[in-house]
C-alpha cells in the first residue's frame, strides 16, 4: 500500500522496509515485490528525501507483470481469464479464487477479505466503495480499472448509464493495448453506441483483439462476416499469441499449438490449454463449438 500510495502518501522507502521484514521471514510474494521495487528504483531518479515525487521517466507497473498471490504464478493478460481485486489492484487465478472460497481451513471472515491487503471484499460489483476504488486506480493510470469502470457506465451498474463515458474510458485503456478494452470499443464503434458509427474502425479494433487471442472478438468478426455475406473471412488465425496468457511467442523458441476443435486459438503449452478449457467463466470451452459452427 505504501508502494502504490493507497490510503497513505506514496513512499518507496517505507514500502521497501516492510517488504524486507516480510522477506526476512520467507514470504515469497514479498521477496518478488522487493526485487521488483529495487529494479524500479534503479530505473528512476527518485530521491531518498522525497520519494513521493518521481520524474516523468517513472512508469507504473504493467498489468501483465502481476502474479497471483495464492500460487505466485503469472496472471494472463486477458482480464476475463482471472479475478481482479479493486482494493489492492492485484489479481487472482479463477482456480485459486475457487480454492480459497472452498478452503475448510479458512474462516468466513478470511474468505471474505482480500488475502493481500485484508480489505473486506464487496458483495456487489456496483457499490459506491467499488466505484471509488476504480476511480482511485484510474488516477494512477491502470488500464484494467478504466475498462472496468467503462463496463459500469455501459451497463449502468453503480453509476448512471452513459455510453459516451464508457467509450472515453475504453479508449484510454485501449491506448495502453488492453485487449478487453479493444474488444469493447470495437463493438461500440461498430454499433455506434456512445459515438458516431464507424464500421471500419470498429472492425480494426476487433481484429486487433482477435489477433491477441480474444475469443469473443473472433466470434464477433465471424458473425459480422456471416451477416455481411463475405466470402473472405475478416480474421485469419495466426500463431503469434497464446490465447490464455496473451504473451507473444516467436517460433521456433516456442511452438504454439492450435485447439484441435476450432483451430482458431493457439497455446504456448498444454497446461495453458487445459486451464483455459476448464475456466467456468469466459473459458474456451464456451466458445469452441460456435467458432467451429461459424466457419
Amino acid at each position: 500500500m505504501y508502494a502504490n500510495g493507497q490510503g497513505v502518501d506514496q513512499s518507496f522507502t517505507t514500502a521497501k522496509e516492510w517488504f524486507q521484514k516480510a522477506a526476512a521471514q520467507g514470504d515469497e510474494h514479498a521477496i518478488k515485490e522487493l526485487k521488483r521495487l529495487n529494479e524500479h528504483l534503479k530505473s528512476t531518479t527518485t530521491t531518498s528525501t522525497d520519494d513521493k515525487k518521481s520524474t516523468s521517466s517513472t512508469t507504473p507497473p504493467q498489468e501483465d507483470e502481476d502474479d497471483c498471490p495464492i500460487c505466485m504464478e503469472a496472471l494472463p493478460k486477458n482480464n476475463l481469464k482471472f479475478k481482479r481485486m479493486t482494493c489492492c489492484g492485484k489479481g487472482m487465478h479463477q482456480a485459486c479464487a475457487k480454492k480459497k472460497f472452498n478452503s475448510r481451513s479458512m474462516t468466513h471472515e478470511q474468505k471474505s477479505t482480500c488475502c493481500l491487503c485484508r480489505t473486506k471484499l464487496p458483495t456487489k460489483i456496483g457499490t459506491k466503495e467499488t466505484i471509488e476504488r476504480l476511480r482511485f486506480w484510474i488516477a494512477r493510470g491502470k488500464a484494467w480499472s478504466m475498462n472496468m469502470l467503462g463496463d459500469r457506465y455501459r451497463t449502468g451498474i453503480g453509476v448512471p448509464h452513459d455510453d459516451k463515458q464508457a467509450v472515453e474510458l475504453y479508449t484510454m485503456a485501449a491506448d495502453q493495448d488492453y485487449v478487453s478494452a479493444m474488444y469493447n470499443l470495437g463493438i461500440m464503434y461498430y454499433n455506434g453506441d456512445g459515438t458516431d458509427r464507424n464500421v471500419i474502425k470498429g472492425k480494426e479494433l476487433l481484429l486487433k483483439a482477435a489477433t491477441l487471442g480474444h475469443d469473443n472478438a473472433m466470434l464477433t468478426l465471424k458473425r459480422v462476416d456471416k451477416h455481411e455475406k463475405k466470402a473472405t473471412p475478416s480474421f485469419t488465425p495466426t500463431r503469434t499469441h497464446c490465447s490464455y496468457c496473451g504473451v507473444a511467442h516467436a517460433p521456433p523458441e516456442v511452438k504454439l499449438n492450435p485447439c484441435s476443435g476450432c483451430h482458431s486459438v493457439f497455446y504456448c503449452s498444454k497446461e495453458h490449454q487445459k486451464i483455459d478449457w476448464k475456466l467456468k467463466s469466459n473459458g474456451h470451452k464456451q466458445h469452441c463449438k460456435e467458432l467451429q459452427t461459424l466457419k
